[in-house]
């Protein structure tokens, strides 16, 4: 019989890494060509936009109606959550555990397809992406 091939994506807003999991001997192997890597934050201009008070002539900060870094927060974790669905539909593993970040996770969930989610056989709430093998190791044993 077949041993299923675990992966373990690992993600923040701006990293991803990916590894292969092999139960025994416990070990991770990295696969770089999974990897990605995205926009750490948006350019934006030092000063803050100003807007003219209707009551008056003054002057006052404009707060933006958007976050654009987190857009591009939540845009990286679409694109990790549609290239693992569409590596799962070619058969590439059989298993995925994911382990990021509450924000990240929560992000993840509302962006994976039902099929990729059906695959995936844990979630651990952590930041792993920077970390070392060992720590991430030890997380999945826990």
């Amino acid at each position: 019989m077949k041993q299923p091939i675990t992966w373990v994506a690992t993600f923040d807003d701006a990293n991803c890494r990916v590894f292969s999991f092999n139960g025994n001997p416990r070990r991770l192997e990295e696969l770089a060509e999974e990897c990605r890597s995205g926009q750490h934050k948006p350019e934006f201009d030092d000063r803050q936009g100003r807007v003219y008070s209707s009551a008056s002539d003054r002057r006052s900060g404009m707060v933006p109606r958007t976050d654009p870094e987190r857009k591009i927060e939540v845009a990286f974790v679409q694109g990790i959550a549609a290239h693992l669905a569409a590596r799962a539909e070619t058969g590439a593993f059989d298993r995925l555990i994911v382990a990021a970040g509450p924000r990240a996770l929560g992000d993840f969930r509302a962006a994976a397809p039902k099929a990729l989610t059906e695959k995936v056989s844990r979630e651990i709430n952590g930041n792993y992406v920077n970390a070392g093998q060992d720590r991430l190791l030890q997380a999945l044993e826990e």
